[in-house]
Protein backbone atom coordinates (compact mmCIF):
# COMPACT_ATOMS: atom_id res chain seq x y z
CA UNK A 1 0.00 0.00 0.00
CA UNK A 2 1.04 3.49 -0.61
CA UNK A 3 0.60 6.52 1.86
CA UNK A 4 -1.34 9.01 1.12
CA UNK A 5 -3.33 6.99 -1.53
CA UNK A 6 -7.24 6.82 -1.17
CA UNK A 7 -8.40 2.65 -1.59
CA UNK A 8 -11.83 2.98 -1.49
CA UNK A 9 -13.04 6.03 -3.52
CA UNK A 10 -16.68 7.38 -3.84
CA UNK A 11 -18.91 10.16 -3.87
CA UNK A 12 -17.75 11.49 -0.52
CA UNK A 13 -14.24 11.15 -1.46
CA UNK A 14 -12.85 15.09 -1.32
CA UNK A 15 -9.29 15.86 -2.73
CA UNK A 16 -7.96 19.46 -3.05
CA UNK A 17 -4.52 19.86 -5.03
CA UNK A 18 -2.72 23.18 -4.26
CA UNK A 19 0.34 24.91 -4.05
CA UNK A 20 3.12 22.86 -2.59
CA UNK A 21 4.25 24.51 0.40
CA UNK A 22 8.38 25.61 0.52
CA UNK A 23 8.92 23.21 2.84
CA UNK A 24 7.71 19.80 1.86
CA UNK A 25 5.18 17.84 3.15
CA UNK A 26 5.63 14.09 3.44
CA UNK A 27 2.36 11.92 2.32
CA UNK A 28 0.33 10.49 4.97
CA UNK A 29 0.39 13.11 7.34
CA UNK A 30 -2.25 15.40 9.35
CA UNK A 31 -2.03 19.40 8.39
CA UNK A 32 -3.45 22.20 8.89
CA UNK A 33 -3.87 25.42 7.18
CA UNK A 34 -1.69 28.54 8.04
CA UNK A 35 -2.00 31.54 6.70
CA UNK A 36 -3.61 29.89 3.49
CA UNK A 37 -0.85 27.24 3.35
CA UNK A 38 -0.29 24.22 4.57
CA UNK A 39 1.55 23.34 7.18
CA UNK A 40 1.95 19.99 9.42
CA UNK A 41 -0.29 20.31 12.40
CA UNK A 42 0.71 21.65 15.70
CA UNK A 43 -2.19 22.32 17.29
CA UNK A 44 -6.18 22.83 16.68
CA UNK A 45 -8.24 21.67 14.12
CA UNK A 46 -6.50 19.30 11.63
CA UNK A 47 -7.64 20.16 8.01
CA UNK A 48 -6.65 16.90 6.04
CA UNK A 49 -4.01 14.32 5.47
CA UNK A 50 -0.98 15.04 3.15
CA UNK A 51 -1.57 12.71 -0.22
CA UNK A 52 0.80 12.88 -3.13
CA UNK A 53 3.06 15.32 -3.96
CA UNK A 54 4.53 16.78 -7.41
CA UNK A 55 7.26 18.96 -8.04
CA UNK A 56 4.39 22.20 -8.03
CA UNK A 57 1.66 20.65 -5.84
CA UNK A 58 0.14 18.38 -3.41
CA UNK A 59 -3.28 16.83 -2.56
CA UNK A 60 -4.95 17.21 0.62
CA UNK A 61 -7.34 14.60 1.66
CA UNK A 62 -10.41 15.88 3.16
CA UNK A 63 -12.79 13.27 3.35
CA UNK A 64 -12.31 9.15 1.44
CA UNK A 65 -12.66 5.73 2.43
CA UNK A 66 -9.82 3.38 3.25
CA UNK A 67 -6.87 6.64 3.37
CA UNK A 68 -3.27 5.00 4.06
CA UNK A 69 -1.90 7.02 6.74
CA UNK A 70 1.65 6.91 8.46
CA UNK A 71 0.90 5.72 12.09
CA UNK A 72 2.54 5.93 15.55
CA UNK A 73 4.18 3.16 16.70
CA UNK A 74 1.26 1.35 19.03
CA UNK A 75 -0.75 -1.18 18.77
CA UNK A 76 -4.38 -0.15 17.08
CA UNK A 77 -7.14 -1.86 16.67
CA UNK A 78 -10.24 -1.21 13.68
CA UNK A 79 -12.73 1.01 14.47
CA UNK A 80 -10.65 2.78 17.24
CA UNK A 81 -11.22 6.20 16.95
CA UNK A 82 -8.16 8.04 15.73
CA UNK A 83 -6.06 11.23 17.03
CA UNK A 84 -2.73 12.89 15.75
CA UNK A 85 0.23 12.96 17.95
CA UNK A 86 1.18 16.88 17.29
CA UNK A 87 4.64 15.96 17.41
CA UNK A 88 5.12 13.39 14.89
CA UNK A 89 2.47 14.52 12.97
CA UNK A 90 1.24 11.01 12.93
CA UNK A 91 -1.89 9.10 13.52
CA UNK A 92 -2.41 7.05 16.64
CA UNK A 93 -5.54 5.89 18.82
CA UNK A 94 -3.84 7.55 21.85
CA UNK A 95 -5.80 10.25 23.12
CA UNK A 96 -3.78 11.98 25.99
CA UNK A 97 -2.12 15.53 24.85
CA UNK A 98 -3.23 14.79 21.34
CA UNK A 99 -5.76 16.12 18.40
CA UNK A 100 -9.01 14.04 18.34
CA UNK A 101 -10.14 13.80 14.42
CA UNK A 102 -12.76 12.70 13.09
CA UNK A 103 -12.15 9.26 11.72
CA UNK A 104 -11.61 5.64 12.57
CA UNK A 105 -8.80 3.03 12.28
CA UNK A 106 -10.40 0.66 9.00
CA UNK A 107 -7.80 -1.61 8.14
CA UNK A 108 -3.97 -2.32 9.79
CA UNK A 109 -0.68 -2.11 7.70
CA UNK A 110 2.38 -2.70 8.88
CA UNK A 111 5.02 -1.78 6.23
CA UNK A 112 3.83 0.66 3.72
CA UNK A 113 5.40 2.58 0.31
CA UNK A 114 5.89 6.01 1.13
CA UNK A 115 7.38 7.86 -1.64
CA UNK A 116 8.96 10.95 -2.00
CA UNK A 117 9.01 13.46 -5.11
CA UNK A 118 12.01 12.52 -6.37
CA UNK A 119 10.37 8.84 -6.69
CA UNK A 120 12.76 7.31 -3.95
CA UNK A 121 10.98 4.65 -1.79
CA UNK A 122 11.29 3.95 1.93
CA UNK A 123 8.99 1.63 4.30
CA UNK A 124 6.95 3.45 7.11
CA UNK A 125 4.03 1.51 9.50
CA UNK A 126 0.77 2.80 8.10
CA UNK A 127 -2.71 1.76 8.54
CA UNK A 128 -6.00 2.87 6.41
CA UNK A 129 -8.41 5.55 7.97
CA UNK A 130 -12.31 6.28 7.17
CA UNK A 131 -12.72 10.04 6.90
CA UNK A 132 -16.35 10.62 6.95
CA UNK A 133 -17.32 14.69 6.62
CA UNK A 134 -13.83 15.77 7.08
CA UNK A 135 -11.21 15.65 9.86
Amino acid sequence: MIIGEIYKKGNSTVVETVSKPSTEIASGLAVEITSGTPALLSSGVAYAVSGRNTEKTMDLIRTGLEVCVQVADVTLAIGEPVYVDTTTHKFTNVSTDNVAVNAVFKSLKEDCDLVATNGSVSSVKGALIDIVGGL
